[in-house]
């Protein structure tokens, strides 16, 4: 009787496996009108060119500014009635642009590379005359041009 109760308690005081959380589904993409895509496109394309040639610097440094818009609108005093389709359509380009530049060929370029590991990369500026010494010179130049002091 005292060993029935000592494995009833036993089993009361076992975890059970918690049970299997089911997946959440996958995220839908936004759908962006085909006007607002042709016209974007094009867009892209009297500036780099191509879709394929968005380089990766313009392309993220411009979904952060369109973020930037429709994040900080308040804060630029152009409030007006239609502020809300201005944050959209900022929204919209931004998050447009970004799927552009990861289409282009410099973005699959550099993810198919293979990456480079830290002896690798700290080998690189040996390899291409770059001393400590010239390093840190360069650093303070450039730190007093723009107005740091070291």
């Amino acid at each position: 009787m005292i060993l029935s109760r000592i494995d009833l308690a036993a089993s009361r005081t076992r975890r059970k496996p918690p049970l299997a959380e089911p997946e959440p589904p996958p995220q839908q993409q936004p759908d962006i009108p085909p006007p607002v895509q042709s016209l974007l496109g094009s867009i892209a394309k009297s500036r780099y060119g191509s879709l394929d040639s968005i380089p990766i610097v313009l392309g993220v440094d411009e979904t952060v500014c369109h973020l930037d818009r429709a994040t900080q609108w308040h804060l630029r005093r152009d409030a007006c009635k239609s502020s809300h389709a201005f944050r959209l359509a900022s929204i919209m380009t931004a998050y447009w642009l970004l799927q552009a530049t990861k289409a282009g060929t410099e973005y699959q370029q550099t993810t198919r590379s293979p990456v480079l590991s830290i002896d690798a990369f700290e080998e690189r500026p040996a390899q291409w005359g770059m001393t400590k010494r010239r390093f840190i010179s360069k650093l303070e130049e450039v730190c007093k041009c723009d107005g740091f002091t070291t």
